[in-house]
């Protein structure tokens, strides 16, 4: 798949804004849905001399869609950058995004044309090195602590950020790592996943929800419980054993001292706080603090085992661990304080045999063919759906257009009629019949049926895009070998007699239950964000119209109550032009829509705490059920708005 080019500069009417693009000039919905997207984005703004003269940022989008954007500017040209952006869909993009910094093609100045070319992703040669320097100890082990979370770093120098995302995508190749490699501040929302700050925010600046500020200049904690495989995930960018073996030597003088045993996990959490020599409150307090940051799901049969180790683990530290893993809603711990406290009444305990977990089973490979293939109906169904929406839409508009046209000529030869010859007469009575049939057409015939249209594709399209997210996520019921068979017998079933036939270019991003929450969840999160934002947007214009015409109502009735001027039926004109406003705003349903979409947004954040830690099939299964059945009951809701709205409105 060939790879689109975007330049952005500033211009002299609409300031920073997309000036070239390989597409073709007119296609006006390829520039304005990328101007759109990437808008926000290409300024290289800071303070004059703190800038860096280029940054890279990896942008990823909810429609399947990506960007490698690079921002240079000259030095005093602050806020008057050049942003010059390479597009394509996300699995090409998130492949290769090393090799694109590398490229040699990258523009500095504005071209004299508007017109780029496409990009072959031959071209992309480069392969960059990751680094292994010791301040990627402390972003390892944050990002162990915090898998699913957003991450800002400080402290890097400049010119060594990208250094570190190559790091992060060898050591976790299965995520898709946007980045920015320069941002002023981590507090406005849509950023990529990790972005490089060039100094400590100030105090009062809060970060968004799940962001993680990392300063690599802080040396990582001891006692943190994620050092350890850190410096493991170090170890192996630097291709060598965390535990090297000493080299032999067979000369006869060798000491051979004892190996050095590993610390059983009975001394875990922090020996150096339990047994120390510091005052005991001051261990306790920054044993609580430790604590506090523990998963304690995650570490629970280390801790369990720790738990019952009466030596290792005094009732002080015990109680203080307890209580604070309360404090986050775990409460695992209860059967391990039950044995301790046996152990110590010296009560004899009886250990029965537990079975081992189930092994987890292997899911069958994903057919990418069949993927693509059931993609595509989505891909079709969606489009169907989106022209019914427009269609309905239309109508809408017609009968409150025909509504108001009928109601001013209505009014009209009211107050002319006298002077008119009877031709004109007659004409504007069949004309205004005509509009006013015209409407009760709409209303009652078309806009229904394109209504009705525009819910099925949607329902359909939802219904295949579900069961193809959980069947790339391998989901139950897509973990045996009847997967194949399971996802063509379901989308057959949705589709009904109207099977589409298209098969799509790539398929979403996903490939397990992280990409799912990332490429799913997320997704989800932001489009319903977004859209009870753009509908408040509309309610509001629509409110205000109706509360203007209604206000000009008011006035002329005043004005000719006052000075005996024939207003009165001008006024009840407006009132019925604000009433045909009234009924539209109620046939939307915008502000019951508003409610339901901020209750899904909440509801999936919510599910989104609860990502399990460990993998297990069970729990695996529960997390994706619920969140397509939060995403299918937002459907539902929509469906029964649509429905009623009309109901309504007939």
């Amino acid at each position: 798949m060939s790879v689109q080019q975007l330049l952005f500069a500033v211009s002299d009417s609409k300031g920073m804004n997309l000036v070239a693009a390989s597409f073709a000039s007119h296609d006006a919905d390829a520039w304005d849905g990328w101007n759109e997207k990437l808008r926000s984005h290409v300024r290289l703004l800071g303070e004059l001399g703190t800038t860096p003269s280029t940054s890279f940022s990896h942008l990823s989008f909810p429609d399947g869609t990506a960007a490698l954007l690079r921002r240079s500017a000259r030095p005093g040209d602050v806020g008057r950058n050049v942003a010059h952006a390479l597009v394509s869909d996300r699995r090409t993009i998130a492949r290769l995004v090393p090799a694109m910094t590398c490229w040699s093609g990258w523009l500095d100045d504005r071209p004299r044309s508007n017109q780029l070319h496409d990009v072959d992703p031959a071209e992309f040669t480069g392969q960059p090195d990751p680094m292994d320097d010791p301040m990627l100890l402390p972003i390892f082990a944050r990002v162990l602590a915090w898998p699913t979370g957003a991450y800002s770093v400080i402290g890097v120098p400049e010119g060594l950020e990208l250094p570190v995302m190559w790091a992060l995508r060898a050591v976790k190749p299965d995520r898709e790592w946007t980045f920015s490699t320069y941002e002023q501040d981590d507090t406005r929302p849509n950023l990529p996943r990790v972005v490089f700050l060039s100094r400590p925010p100030s105090p009062a600046a809060e970060a968004q929800e799940e962001r993680q500020r990392i300063d690599v200049r802080e040396a990582p904690r001891a006692n943190d419980w994620a050092t350890k495989p850190a410096e493991e995930w170090l170890a192996e960018l630097r291709q060598v054993d965390p535990a090297p073996i000493p080299a032999f030597d067979d000369t006869p003088t060798v000491i051979i001292g004892e190996p050095v045993r590993e610390e059983p996990h009975a001394t875990w959490p922090a020996p150096d706080l339990v047994h120390g020599d510091a005052p005991l409150p001051h261990r306790l307090v920054q044993f609580a603090e430790l604590a506090a940051q523990i998963d304690g799901e995650a570490w629970h049969d280390q801790i369990c085992a720790w738990i019952e180790d009466r030596v290792n683990a005094p009732d002080p530290f015990v109680a203080t661990f307890v209580q604070a893993q309360r404090a986050k809603g775990y409460t695992g711990f209860d059967a391990a304080i039950s044995r301790r406290w046996l152990a110590e009444q010296g009560v004899e305990q009886v250990r029965h045999p537990v079975a081992e977990p189930a092994r987890m089973v292997a899911r069958p490979p994903v057919d990418e063919r069949l993927a693509r293939k059931m993609w595509g109906k989505h891909e079709a169904w969606c489009r169907s759906a989106n022209m019914f929406k427009r269609r309905a839409g239309s109508y809408r508009l017609g009968v409150l257009g025909t509504l108001a046209g009928s109601a001013v000529l209505t009014v009209v030869a009211a107050q002319f009629n006298a002077s008119w010859p009877p031709v004109a007469s007659i004409g504007a009575a069949v004309v205004t019949a005509a509009l006013v049939m015209l409407g009760i057409w709409f209303r009652a015939v078309k806009e229904p049926a394109e209504r009705m249209q525009w819910t099925r594709s949607r329902i359909v399209a939802e219904q295949v895009k579900a069961e193809v997210c959980k069947y790339l996520a391998g989901a139950t019921p897509y973990r045996d070998r009847r997967a194949v068979a399971l996802l063509t017998e379901n989308i057959a079933r949705f589709e009904g007699g109207e099977p589409m036939h298209e098969a799509a270019g790539e398929t979403p991003l996903i490939y397990d239950l992280r990409s799912y929450v990332d490429n799913r969840v997320r997704d989800q999160i932001s489009y319903h964000r977004a859209t009870a934002r753009r509908l408040q947007r509309n309610l509001r214009h629509l409110r205000l119209a109706e509360y203007v015409f209604q206000g000009m109502a008011a006035a002329l009735a005043a004005v000719g109550a006052v000075q005996g001027y024939q207003l009165a039926v001008w006024a009840g004109l407006l009132t019925t032009i604000a009433g045909a406003v009234t009924a539209h705003i109620a046939q939307t349903g915008y502000d019951r829509l508003i409610v339901r979409f901020h209750r899904t947004v909440h509801d999936l954040e919510e599910l989104a705490r609860t990502l399990p830690e460990r993998p297990d099939p069970a729990l695996e299964d529960t997390f994706v059920t619920g969140c397509e059945q939060v995403i299918a009951r937002q459907n539902d809701d929509w469906l029964a708005q649509l429905t009623t709205s009309g109901k309504q409105s007939g």
